[in-house]
């Protein structure tokens, strides 16, 4: 369940700010992106940021998040990615492949669950 509720929340997350398209792949940040304080915390009020810092700031909350909701066990932290996969053509979606991987205790491989987010092009409003 907290992986659905994880995975979600970043698809949510992707789809308010559509428009910052491959500031979403955690690749692009070596797979450690930094908080950028565009959100209230206990620390401050939070701030206004550009669609590319206020990606990096949502997955360096969710990649967090999910090291807290989701199991570890010795040294084996849970992960989670975000996949960019620009346009094919002219009017094709975005593609955004969402997951978290974790190891149940017991288990001998980890678990995955993943999501895809597809975003349409808008044509002109009318």
């Amino acid at each position: 369940t907290q992986a659905v509720n994880l995975v979600g929340d970043m698809g949510d997350r992707i789809r308010a700010n559509a428009t910052a398209r491959g500031a979403y792949a955690t690749a692009a940040y070596g797979g450690a992106p930094a908080i950028q304080d565009c959100a209230p915390s206990v620390d401050g009020p939070g701030g206004n940021c550009s669609l590319t810092q206020l990606a990096e700031d949502d997955l360096a909350r969710w990649m967090a998040a999910v090291r807290i909701a989701l199991p570890t066990l010795g040294d084996t932290a849970p992960t989670a990615e975000v996949r960019y996969t620009p346009p094919a053509a002219a009017g094709a979606p975005e593609r955004f492949q969402v997951s978290v991987s974790w190891l149940e205790p017991g288990a001998n491989a980890p678990l995955t669950y993943r999501s895809d987010v597809l975003i349409v092009p808008r044509g002109p409003l009318v």
